[in-house]
């Protein structure tokens, strides 16, 4: 969920909550918890908020601090979580190749 403030949107999450700048890789988180779990993207979908060299490495970043889950080169979701399995659930099988319909 989005709340924002004055200066800054401020990003709830189930588990923390995240002061976010206006910076494009802010921007870009801010999207992607907007879209909302389970959701696959790819570095197109944000080149209305950066180049998609920033988008690329912005995603690249969040994959490694563990925020977003790398499928496959250029393909990204933000995993749900399965309470039944007590793990991070698969993304939709039909999710990668609209990613890959939305980037080409």
């Amino acid at each position: 969920m989005l709340i924002s403030s004055r200066n800054t949107p401020i990003i709830r999450d189930e588990d923390d909550v995240r002061i976010m700048a206006q910076d494009p890789a802010g921007q870009i988180l801010a999207r992607i918890h907007g879209n909302g779990r389970g959701k696959v993207f790819t570095p197109t979908d944000f080149l209305h908020l950066a180049s998609h060299e920033t988008a690329r490495k912005a995603l690249g970043r969040l994959t490694q601090e563990g925020t977003i889950r790398r499928l496959m080169r250029g393909v990204y979701d933000c995993p749900a979580f399965s309470t039944f399995l007590n793990v991070p659930a698969s993304p939709d099988p039909d999710d990668p190749p609209c990613a890959f319909g939305r980037a080409a």
